[in-house]
């Protein structure tokens, strides 16, 4: 029977192995987004949501949560102020995973707007194969503190799972160092971010090279590919999404030693 975590037990594995693996951007197409975590949960029904990144066994992962936090939030009807959100566990990963939240403590307030969460390491046990389903749990601070859960059937309906597919299998999510393609990479960025027809990506190259542009859906399948030659300076590709489903998607740049990752999304 799959064992459950809580990962504040295993705060010690994020050592300096990961110091490029445990590191978030907070994306900013949540900006102005309802408070919550996001991705929002997989809801069947609509065949959007979730967490799009698939563990392998014995191999690097990353995978980062993104969490809104505003003034008031509505809780089954009832508005609720809010003077912060901490993050207190999450409970269900597979053993080896752990995460990390890119604010002190995991507390965030208002100000803050969006901040991320990495889930991280590498999963050994092949007793997590499969389907994993974890649970965000929080504290939001008012005028007394309000234990909250998501997914949570008045906020967030659905559910968050992480799936372990044995080693070397197809359209698993491996964690590449990008340390070396960001140092020639600037200001890469997706629009229109919700997207309906066509999307547009840019990037400044610091030299020309070949490399690879794949578009994957929630369980990681490259639906489009595209190879392409980039010049010095700005450089723009574009793909059609018409012919995608909606729901969230990643865009991975790469010139196969390194990638760098982004998500987006299509709303039609």
């Amino acid at each position: 029977m799959k064992k459950f975590f809580l990962l504040s037990s295993f705060a010690l594995l994020c050592s300096t192995s990961f110091a490029q693996i445990n590191v978030c951007e907070v994306d900013e197409t949540y900006q102005d987004s309802t408070a919550g975590v996001y991705p929002k949960p997989f809801q069947e029904d609509l065949g959007t949501g979730g967490i799009p990144d698939t563990v392998c066994l014995n191999t690097d992962y990353k995978t980062v949560l993104n969490v809104v936090i505003s003034e008031a939030i509505e809780i089954g009807g009832t508005a609720i102020n809010v003077n912060a959100l901490t993050l207190d566990t999450v409970i269900g990963l597979p053993e080896g995973l752990v995460y990390e939240c890119n604010v002190p403590d995991c507390s965030y307030t208002p100000e803050d707007k969006v901040g991320c969460i990495t889930v991280f390491g590498k999963v050994t046990n092949a007793d997590f194969l499969g389907d994993n389903e974890i649970t965000v749990q929080a504290t939001v601070s008012s005028l007394f503190d309000i234990n909250i859960e998501f997914p949570n059937p008045l906020i967030a309906p659905g559910t968050y799972s992480v799936y372990v597919k044995e080693e070397g299998s197809n359209n698993c999510t491996e964690y590449v160092n990008t340390t070396e393609l960001e140092t020639s990479i600037d200001n890469l960025r997706l629009f229109p971010n919700p997207a309906s027809d066509m999307i547009t990506i840019e990037a400044n190259v610091s030299e020309a090279a070949n490399y690879t542009c794949q578009i994957r859906n929630i369980l990681g399948a490259v639906v489009m590919e595209q190879n392409f030659n980039t010049v010095a300076g700005p450089n723009t590709i574009t793909f059609s999404v018409d012919q995608l489903s909606n729901g969230m998607y990643t865009y991975i740049l790469t010139d196969g030693q390194a990638a760098l990752s982004r998500k987006f999304v299509v709303q039609k």
